[in-house]
């Protein structure tokens, strides 16, 4: 290990990267960028890559030339990254070799081809021949620094656009008085860089506070316990699933420094909590977020909260809970979480801002309740976004998917409580016939195929009923208690 203060990423073991080095890298990207690539400020560049030091460097180089970074989840499909390229139009692309096929697909599909960039072991020997940028681009506070892409009621991803302000906000809030990391502190984790909870807590988190950064590219359960045993971190970012998963493989956890773990992406569960407290003797703390807001809001890493709250407000944050007709309700009372603070929505499509944000507050789509003194319960979505294993996902999105199926006459997705996974997503199909139970086995594998051949592969379902008509409402809408109740669950 490095004494302390020496910040440092480390990827695969051994590979280390100072900050100086990382910063030098940075330079030299935002060098090739604009002359070999042509960016000038407020181009926009597609970062198609798994967590790694050229993931960080794409992302600080771009910023630095004053072009706006857009990364994208390594697994999506060639149609996910169709809206991206349709929404966003990206000037250049920055994508590792086996993700670059996907994203010709796109290409072809939209007629819009950013210029290609590989993120290959070539690019180092390019940087190395590249200047660094001997200055950065002047920027204002308020200018485009990212779009984050995040699943909406309506089935589409949603562009959103952060500035170099929110950036800071996040550490300056989130970071500055929860996350606390010290110059000293090693970080660990698994969620992407292209995800708000990565971005804030794996990325600008720690290199605000000059802490060191371990990133790996495998970072299932038992991959990353190697990884603890081997780096020692004193910081843990990771997801429930990821916690429950660890303690079932019945191994040591590697505890050595680790001093805090946090957990968001789907709800921590009392059980769970209790039982890394009692293996570990370290608190979870749980983290709620969203990639409108660019970082979390609600934490139970400040101070004291109600047992089996969700915590309160991350300083400089306000919440309040409003009914269907945007009264706000009185203590105790569930109904949809706004948000106000210091970071906040801001679509790049102005009708989602019209229906996000109101008089400066952000609609979360997040059901709770809140007592006098502030603590927050969370008790579901308000629409059909679906919470499986630290992803969020559109129900509707799924059914577009499946209903392009020869087989399938009409669908409806949506999620199931579970224990390992937070919710798991669960389909109902309507087919033109009875099937029997051969045949469902054999439909659902195809089913699985199909979407996986066309979106992210954590999107298929995982159970299947087979109807021959869904259950619908007078009005035509589909009845969701009746859909949760062919899988022997109640409604939430």
């Amino acid at each position: 290990m490095e004494k302390a203060g020496a910040q440092a990423i480390y990827f695969g073991g051994p590979i280390r990267w100072t900050a100086t080095e990382l910063a030098d890298q940075a330079m030299r990207f935002a060098r090739l960028l604009t002359t070999d690539y042509g960016l000038v400020p407020g181009h926009r560049v597609l970062i198609r890559a798994p967590n790694s030091p050229l993931f960080m460097v794409a992302l600080l180089g771009t910023m630095l030339a004053g072009g706006v970074a857009l990364p994208s989840a390594p697994a999506l499909g060639h149609e996910e990254l169709s809206h991206i390229l349709k929404t966003a139009r990206p000037n250049v692309a920055f994508c590792t070799p086996d993700r670059a096929d996907a994203l010709a697909r796109a290409a072809t599909l939209t007629g819009h081809s950013p210029v290609l960039c590989q993120a290959d072991d070539s690019l180092l020997h390019r940087l190395s021949r590249c200047e660094p940028q001997d200055q950065t681009v002047l920027c204002s506070a308020d200018d485009p620094a990212l779009i984050l892409f995040t699943s909406g009621t309506t089935g589409r991803a949603k562009a959103v656009v952060h500035s170099h302000k929110a950036l800071c906000a996040v550490t300056g809030s989130f970071g500055a008085h929860i996350y606390r990391a010290q110059p000293d502190d090693l970080v660990i984790g698994s969620p992407s860089l292209a995800f708000a909870y990565g971005l804030g807590l794996l990325f600008a988190c720690p290199l605000a506070a000059g802490a060191s950064i371990a990133l790996q590219e495998e970072n299932h359960p038992a991959a990353l316990l190697d990884h603890m045993a081997q780096l020692d971190p004193s910081i843990l970012v990771t997801v429930p699933t990821a916690y429950r998963r660890m303690l079932a493989l019945g191994r040591d956890i590697p505890l050595g420094r680790l001093r805090r773990c946090f957990s968001a992406g789907e709800p921590l569960s009392p059980d769970l909590a209790q039982e890394w407290m009692a293996r570990t003797g370290l608190a979870i703390i749980d983290v709620l977020g969203s990639t409108e807001m660019l970082g979390p809001y609600i934490t139970t890493g400040e101070g004291t909260y109600a047992p089996g709250s969700i915590g309160r407000a991350v300083p400089g944050y306000m919440l309040k809970i409003i009914d269907d007709t945007g009264a706000q309700l009185a203590p105790g009372e569930t109904g949809r979480l706004l948000v106000r603070g210091p970071t906040g929505a801001c679509y790049l499509d102005p009708e989602n801002q019209a229906q996000a944000v109101q008089d400066g507050w952000t609609l979360s789509g997040d059901l709770c309740r809140m007592n006098a003194a502030g603590d927050v319960w969370f008790k579901g979505r308000y629409d059909d976004l679906i919470l499986s294993s630290g992803y969020t996902l559109s129900a509707i999105e799924v059914e577009q998917v499946l209903a392009t199926h020869p087989q399938v006459t009409d669908c409806a997705v949506i999620g199931l409580p579970d224990p390992d996974r937070g919710q798991i997503i669960a389909a109902v199909i309507e087919v033109q016939r009875p099937l029997d139970a051969e045949e469902q086995t054999t439909l659902g594998e195809a089913l699985i195929a199909h979407i996986k051949q066309r979106i992210a592969p954590y999107k298929a379902p995982r159970r299947f009923v087979f109807v021959k008509a869904l259950p619908r409402t007078a009005s035509g809408k589909i009845r969701r208690a009746a859909l949760r109740s062919m899988f022997g669950q109640d409604i939430q």
